[in-house]
């Protein structure tokens, strides 16, 4: 998974294709590629979304264009959201209007250059979402859950209690001890989408919230 910053003027790419999926907004200026047998034009507002393997160019008109973009495997998102997204997306030149991508990779880049303990679970739990979003809004294969599991959610909380003992009793300090979603998920036998979606249901805060709660609690 990358996440970039990019800005260019003219025509600085040749036809190519990237393994995994692109997903991408457009900040400023008027950019695009041509793809799927057309000349296709990217202003601001508007989304690049490529499936892998998805052959195309890249050039900006005469002002360039700015935008942020995310790249990730197949293997990594299937993991994530429990389906492969093959299917593609509904629309060539996809409108964002409220921002709500760019916001999303905003808060992405945001969080990975924070240097906190909680790091790592903050980033899990924003990608699942950002990717379940972007599946949810423009993808032709819809993301899904598989119920509500209470039983995940109680073994959670208790793994996070059981946490909160052994950082006491070894006198270690709360906030150093990172968890992540996949790892907080693949305890329970859930994929990392599915597994947020039952832990907010059910107690009506995200894993990382709950997870400062404790700690919190833990301290007084």
């Amino acid at each position: 998974m990358s996440l970039l910053d990019i800005s260019f003027r003219g025509a600085p790419f040749a036809r190519h294709s990237h393994a995994g999926f692109a997903i991408g907004a457009i900040e400023a200026g008027v950019g695009g590629y041509r793809a799927r047998g057309a000349r296709q034009l990217f202003p601001s507002g508007t989304l690049s979304l490529l499936i892998p393997e998805e052959s195309h160019n890249g050039f900006a008109l005469e002002a360039g264009v700015s935008y942020k973009m995310l790249y990730i495997d197949e293997a990594a998102l299937t993991r994530l959201l429990d389906h492969h997204g093959r299917r593609g997306f509904t629309d060539d030149i996809p409108t964002d209007p409220d921002g709500w991508l760019l916001s999303r990779l905003r808060l992405l880049t945001h969080i990975l250059n924070r240097s906190d303990g909680d790091h790592a679970l903050a980033f899990d739990e924003a990608l699942t979402d950002t990717l379940h979003g972007v599946m949810s809004r423009f993808g032709r294969e819809r993301a899904h859950s598989r119920g509500r599991e209470m039983r995940a959610v109680r073994a959670t909380c208790r793994f996070f209690d059981e946490r909160i003992d052994h950082l006491r009793h070894a006198q270690l300090d709360t906030h150093d001890a990172e968890v992540t979603l996949a790892t907080l998920a693949q305890r329970v036998s859930l994929h990392p989408h599915c597994f947020l979606d039952v832990f907010r249901t059910h107690v009506g805060v995200s894993p990382l919230r709950y997870w400062h709660q404790r700690r919190i609690e833990a301290a007084l």
